[in-house]
């Protein structure tokens, strides 16, 4: 068997140093960047590198495999400064399927260094011809004539004990062969093989990590090329954008100011016809009305991968004269708009409606018809909501909350000069899905007309009066200090148990309260006040009591 020695490997240490650059650039690859994508690239590298060197440490598996004793695991060829001989001292062959594979056991003898010699193995696909041949009486030949086989073999007995069969059953084919010899100075220990290529690996690893440069440029280049991403980058720093997360932010300030200053200089005078503003958390859109043509010009701006405005990107649609919309009517001037204000309103909407502000809100600005004046409408996940321009907020509230509906009609009693003692009410409904309350009345001091008001959550009132309504008696009215929390109460709990309502149908109770005569009553009878009471989650609940709980109808 070979000499084993404890020395330096010049090749195990070659290929801890390649080993060593290629794995820690791919590490510096995966630390300089932080698209994943990259990361992944750079640690396939590095591993793949270790990988590679390591089975390149002791030659390839077959190699390790079939020639054991050649710990270096180097292919070395003759040099002829020391003829080597091999003898086949064994002949083995293995059947599989068609193909009949030999090994042959051999002997490699050097001449001038009989301590060098060794014993290993070749296996090889081995033809009649060759085992023919095989049979001559040539006990010894150069390295260079075992390649052949043929003549290097001296085949003993054992080739006997196969005779015809083990001929016939040998396919025709043999390939070339290439035999392996160690140094002359010996065979390195696998474990100094071992500390030469980690000690490699360490010192060149660390100096490439100490001298190579960022290699962040490529997640650049990755950003740029990239046909999608996780999310949008910045592409100078390949960072992602600043996140979003209200409707109204810094850049939704820059941009108003941005796009009025690009609206002035388009069309001079035209931020004077506002006809819509809307923040969007990353998106600002300003139409205007450009006198001169009666077009609506309409400026859209998107926040850059920085979050910031920039004006070059700014898109500008021109309307067309066709648009109905585009009136001085429905206009207003953008002086008229704080955005310190705009951003106050969002801020308490937000807070009192128990909403997280999202950069999907929207908060929009403008006439819902000529005669109104503009409103501030915040549009999030909870609903609509309106403010003034002055920073008004309309009233949010429960529109299921019975008692929260009764405060909330006594407000509105001003809107329509009636007292909450005065019987002026012609009727009243209140807990509606769409509008949470519905008044009529008829004040004393408007002489026969009626005034009709609504409001629901997050909405200002809406009045309205009509100067020839329908004719009502005196006692037909009545007061709103008659409508009480107790009574309601008292109500529903007497048409849920007749109805067999639960709970949850009747926390949705719907009221519409009027004082007429009942139904089938003497034509000279008084009216009387008579409340419906209505679950909208629970079919055939309609009910109608009188104040004291009186079931009628």
């Amino acid at each position: 068997m070979p000499l084993v020695t404890r020395r330096f490997s010049p090749r195990a240490t070659a290929i801890g140093v390649v080993t060593g650059v290629v794995s820690f650039t791919g590490l510096s690859v995966t630390a300089d960047n932080s698209a994943l994508p990259i990361q992944i690239a750079g640690l396939i590298l590095a591993g793949a590198a270790l990988v590679t060197g390591s089975r390149r440490l002791r030659g390839a598996d077959w190699v390790r495999s079939t020639y054991p004793d050649l710990a270096e695991g180097g292919p070395f060829f003759e040099s002829g400064a020391s003829p080597r001989h091999a003898a086949v001292h064994s002949v083995e062959t293995d059947l599989h399927g068609t193909d009949r594979t030999t090994r042959f056991g051999m002997t490699v003898v050097d001449e001038q260094h009989p301590s060098s010699s060794y014993v290993t193995s070749t296996r090889t696909d081995a033809s009649p011809e060759l085992l023919a041949a095989a049979v001559q009486d040539r006990p010894r030949a150069t390295v260079r004539e075992v390649r052949g086989l043929p003549g290097a073999v001296r085949m003993t007995h054992e080739l006997q004990q196969y005779g015809a069969k083990l001929a016939r059953s040998i396919p025709d084919d043999i390939p070339a062969q290439q035999v392996f010899t160690v140094p002359r100075d010996g065979v390195v220990a696998p474990r100094w093989v071992t500390a030469c290529f980690c000690v490699a690996v360490a010192l060149s690893g660390g100096a490439t990590a100490a001298v190579l440069p960022s290699t962040s440029a490529i997640g650049d280049v990755f950003s740029q090329v990239s046909p999608a991403s996780d999310g949008p980058s910045d592409a100078g720093t390949g960072s992602p954008t600043p996140t979003v997360d209200s409707a109204i932010g810094r850049f939704g300030l820059d941009a108003f100011k941005g796009l009025a200053a690009l609206a002035e200089k388009d069309a001079p005078g035209s931020t004077g016809y506002v006809l819509d503003i809307e923040f969007r958390g990353s998106t600002m859109r300003l139409d205007v009305l450009d006198r001169a043509t009666s077009q609506r010009n309409v400026y859209r701006a998107d926040q850059n991968d920085d979050g910031d405005f920039d004006v070059d990107e700014v898109e500008i649609t021109l309307g067309t004269s066709s648009d109905s919309s585009a009136r001085i009517r429905n206009s207003f001037p953008i002086a008229t708009v704080d955005p310190a204000i705009v951003v106050q309103a969002y801020d308490e909407i937000t807070t009192t409606a128990g909403a997280e502000q999202s950069g999907q809100d929207r908060v929009e600005i403008t006439k819902e018809s000529p005669d109104d004046e503009p409103l501030i409408t915040v549009r999030i996940k909870a609903g609509d909501f309106d403010a003034k321009l002055d920073g008004t907020v309309a009233p949010i509230f429960d529109a299921e909350d019975t008692a929260t509906l009764l405060a909330q009609t006594a407000a509105l009693l001003p809107l329509v000069d009636v007292e909450p003692n005065e019987s002026r009410i012609q009727s009243l409904a209140i807990g509606d899905s769409s509008t949470a309350i519905d008044l009529t009345a008829y004040p004393a001091a408007k002489r026969g007309a009626s005034s009709h008001v609504t409001v629901s959550s997050g909405h200002f009132p809406q009045v309205t009066t009509d100067t020839d309504p329908p004719n009502y008696e005196r006692d037909e009215f009545f007061a709103l200090s008659q409508i009480t929390l107790v009574r309601l109460d008292a109500i529903v709990r007497a048409n849920a148990a007749r109805v067999g309502a639960e709970p949850a149908d009747t926390a949705s109770a719907k009221f519409e309260i009027t004082k007429r005569q009942l139904s089938g009553a003497d034509r000279d009878s008084a009216p009387v006040l008579q409340i419906q009471v209505t679950f909208p989650t629970m079919s055939d609940s309609r009910g109608t009591y009188l104040a004291d709980g009186t079931f009628v109808a």
